[in-house]
């Protein structure tokens, strides 16, 4: 499941979670994971930032975490899983709006 933990260090990683409940020590295994942020454009806009998490991992690899490595985790909205699916290619993107028709 693709979801966003909020670091102890303050930083925000997007990935695919894992839960580890056979593990005593560690909580999540993280696939593909992602820095997020908000980086302010020339207009003084947020936008959505994200950039390597482990940039110095050889591919494929993986972060893990303990409990006490973050504080929270939630599961993002739609248009930050779609941006986010784009960087590894997924071909699977959500809707930003449900469309219905109506006869």
């Amino acid at each position: 499941m693709i979801m966003v933990a909020k670091l102890s260090n303050g930083e925000e990683t997007i990935g695919v979670f894992t839960h580890l409940e056979f593990d005593p020590e560690l909580e999540y295994e993280i696939e593909n994971p992602v820095s997020i942020g908000v980086q302010v454009d020339q207009q003084g806009q947020g936008q959505l930032a994200m950039g390597p998490a482990m940039p110095f991992a050889e591919d494929g690899e993986t972060m893990k975490l303990r409990r006490q490595d973050y504080i929270y985790t939630y599961k993002p909205r739609s248009e930050v899983v779609d941006q986010y699916k784009k960087l590894f290619g997924s071909p699977i993107l959500m809707p930003e709006k449900p469309n219905l028709i109506l006869g």
